[in-house]
Order: C-alpha cells, then sequence, then structure tokens
C-alpha cells in the first residue's frame, strides 16, 4: 500500500503545474491589461521574473520546484493589479479636479469679458486676482509611492525561494544576488532550494562591487535556480 501511494505521489510530482503556470500567466495578462507596467512596475517586473523563472524551471523539468515559486507569481501579479487600479483611480481623481479647476478659470475669463465697461486698471486688478486664487487651489499630482527602506532580515513566506526573495525591492530587487543570501544564512541553509516558511534571513548589506558581481556570476552559472535567457545576458 504504501508503496503504491508513493508511486502515485512521484507520479503527480513528475507532471508538469500546467494549472499553476496557466494562472500565473492569466494574472499576469489581468495586471498588464491594468496598466500595471507603467502604475504598479515594481509588482509587475518581480511577477514577470518569477514567471519565467518559473517556466525555465518547467522547461528543465524542475517541476516540483516550479509548481512552488508558480502561486508566488500569480500573487505578485494580483498585487500590481490592486496598486495599477488605485494608481489610476487616483489619477482620475486628480483630472477631474484639475477639469473643474480649468472650468472655472474659463468661467472667470468669461466674466471678465463681460465686465469690459469696468475700467482698464479694475479688469486687471481683478484678473490677477483671480489667477492667484486659482493658482493656490491647484492641488499638486499624488506623489508616486516611496520606494521600500531596505531591510537587514527577511522572514519568509510560502511558495518563496533564495531568488525570488533576492528580486525584491526591500532585498536586493535583483534575482542574481541570490548567492548572498545563502552565504549570509548558511547556518540555516542546507541546501539553497530549501528554505522553509517563518525561516528569517539575514539580509547583509556591505559588499564590494567585487563582491556583487561574483554572486551574480556564480548565479548564471548554477544550475540551482536555472536562469531566464533575458536575465541571463543581461548586465547589470
Amino acid at each position: 500500500m504504501m508503496a503504491l501511494l508513493l508511486t502515485l505521489w512521484l507520479g503527480a510530482c513528475a507532471k508538469p503545474p500546467l494549472v499553476e503556470l496557466e494562472t500565473a500567466r492569466n494574472q499576469l495578462d489581468i495586471a498588464a491589461a491594468a496598466g500595471a507596467a507603467e502604475l504598479a512596475p515594481e509588482a509587475f517586473l518581480q511577477a514577470r521574473s518569477v514567471l519565467l523563472h518559473g517556466e525555465s524551471l518547467i522547461a528543465e523539468e524542475e517541476y516540483d520546484h516550479a509548481r512552488q515559486i508558480l502561486p508566488f507569481a500569480a500573487e505578485k501579479a494580483k498585487l500590481a493589479t490592486r496598486q495599477a487600479r488605485s494608481r489610476k483611480d487616483a489619477l482620475e481623481q486628480e483630472k477631474r479636479r484639475q477639469q473643474k479647476i480649468l472650468e472655472e478659470l474659463q468661467r472667470q475669463q468669461q466674466q471678465a469679458e463681460q465686465n469690459k465697461s469696468v475700467p482698464r486698471a479694475s479688469i486687471d486688478e481683478s484678473t490677477e486676482e483671480q489667477s492667484e486664487s486659482v493658482t493656490m487651489v491647484t492641488p499638486a499630482p499624488p506623489p508616486s509611492p516611496p520606494p521600500p527602506q531596505p531591510v537587514f532580515s527577511y522572514q519568509v513566506t510560502p511558495g518563496e525561494t533564495l531568488w525570488t526573495i533576492s528580486a525584491q525591492a526591500e532585498v536586493y530587487a535583483d534575482p542574481l544576488l541570490w548567492p548572498l543570501l545563502y552565504k549570509a544564512n548558511r547556518d540555516q541553509i542546507k541546501d539553497p532550494r530549501q528554505i522553509y516558511q517563518g525561516q528569517v534571513l539575514t539580509v547583509p548589506r556591505k559588499h564590494s562591487q567585487a563582491d556583487l558581481d561574483e554572486a551574480r556570476a556564480t548565479a548564471r552559472s548554477s544550475e540551482i535556480f536555472p536562469v531566464p535567457k533575458g536575465i541571463r545576458n543581461s548586465e547589470r
């Protein structure tokens, strides 16, 4: 009985995670349609990076690993969609405010035309006051969200890997720097592929350019996390 269950389990793991892949792709398409590439670029690019990584893992027949990280890509894509829609709503509200201001200015200009019988000096003074008033009420555009502050430790959540954690903006914003995380946490990570929910990883910050270059070279040559071609050939 145990042998049968083990055989069934191994057979399931040997199949590519097509459902997870399709879900992640669909969520990224939804995020793209919401304008996330422009309105929420950070979350969108993270989702896209994780999806590319998952596709590379499937191509390498690393199905179990791909099955773990693809849901993370889907969640990041959902976050990008929410951020993009929120940002779009804010821009629409700002657009409506600006339209009201323009309409008020036009109304004042029309009023000034109707008051041509008023001495020129009075008109100029009135127009100047109106212009100052409009300038004072013009709201500033909503500020862009501040970049996340760098962290010195990171708690692992379900589905994450050293690759996806390193890609986080508050960590290194570069998946190729995952060897730095592995090196700094060797006391609790025996296999770079095996990290667990709830683990608190140290995120070292003091690195020379040589350290960064070495980490990226290690990541590109390693088979632990297959590097998508677009990232493998890029220079940072």
